[in-house]
């Protein structure tokens, strides 16, 4: 049996832009926090 899980895409640009549509949907407003401090 061949393994094809290294020649697949990532998913987590679909899950991102789902829950960024979901927020949207919702008339949320989406926020980014940003850790300023991190060296």
């Amino acid at each position: 049996m061949i393994d094809d899980t290294d020649s697949m895409t990532s998913s987590k640009p679909y899950l991102i832009r789902a829950i960024h549509e979901w927020i949207l949907d919702n008339q949320m407003t989406p926020h980014l926090v940003v850790d300023a401090n991190y060296p």
